[in-house]
């Protein structure tokens, strides 16, 4: 028995992994059944971020998939699989940025975010050595 699972892989911003490969573990609620597929990925400038999953012998249940890759960190998610069948997860699968990846980044001045925002990091207990990282 086979099924299909049709995933949607995307960035924090949406748009197309920046990788070549996600390996995806699929366990069983008892850890019994564990299956893997590493899922490559088509040049980000495509924009085609939906991928198919064959996946072999899974009874109908509740499966943990953990997917990870090069670039971003390693997440998990629950999803119900049918025999013989098709299941879709209705949302994208976001996939945060791992951090020691990051060169550099453009972040706007404190003053230039949203009010909102300002509030809000005005708020949160974020220091460094001390220091409240929320002021200039």
């Amino acid at each position: 028995m086979a099924t299909t699972v049709n995933l949607e892989f995307v960035d924090v911003l949406g748009m197309p992994l920046e990788d070549d490969g996600i390996t995806v573990d699929i366990f069983g609620q008892d850890n019994l059944v564990r299956r893997q597929a590493v899922v490559r990925l088509p040049d980000p400038g495509t924009g085609r971020t939906k991928v198919s999953i064959r996946v072999d012998d899974v009874p109908i249940g509740d499966y943990r998939f953990q997917l990870s890759s090069r670039n971003y960190q390693t997440l998990q998610f629950f999803l119900p699989l049918i025999a013989e069948g098709v299941n879709t997860r209705p949302e994208p699968v976001v996939f945060p940025v791992e951090a020691s990846r990051v060169a550099s980044i453009a972040a706007p001045p404190f003053r230039n975010l949203d009010q909102r925002l300002q509030t809000l990091l005005g708020s949160s207990p974020l220091a460094l050595n001390g220091q409240n990282l929320a002021s200039d």
